[in-house]
């Protein structure tokens, strides 16, 4: 079920987030109500998968988005200081196609001023602890 995987990917982020600091705000209650509309429609059976395939490619996906890219009701800084207070009234159109795709965003990440920077630090959000030196999550120099 959808609701299973959404509550999955939420309960491992309430424990990973506190020491990486990675998300700036979750949207983790409209995720739910998201993920249970999923489920009824699968339930419902009134279309057959290759169908919703086709509909929605990404149907129950849970994803982030960096919080440069507007995302209704989330902050939408771009990491810059005179931003801090900014909230999206509507969707990046990424998003709003994520979204028609079927992806359910579980809230906005971190980003450094206007993404300019390879790390994920804003001038007034928390330190985003990414290990750029690896190849997982990060670049790898070597």
């Amino acid at each position: 079920k959808c609701v299973d995987l959404l509550e999955a990917y939420i309960e491992r982020t309430r424990q990973v987030n506190p020491l990486i600091n990675a998300i700036v705000k979750d949207r983790f209650q409209a995720a739910l109500q998201e993920a249970q509309i999923v489920d009824q429609l699968l339930s419902e059976g009134q279309e057959d998968e290759e169908s919703l395939q086709k509909k929605f490619p990404l149907l129950g996906i849970p994803v982030t988005v960096k919080e440069a890219f507007a995302l209704y009701g989330m902050p939408n800084s771009c990491g810059l200081v005179n931003r801090r207070n900014l909230i999206s009234t509507t969707d990046a159109v990424a998003v709003s196609r994520l979204k028609q795709a079927g992806a359910i965003p579980l809230g906005v990440t971190n980003c450094s001023e206007l993404c300019m920077w390879f790390e994920s630090n804003s001038s007034f959000e928390f330190r985003c602890i990414a290990q750029c030196w690896c190849g997982v999550g990060g670049f790898r120099f070597n």
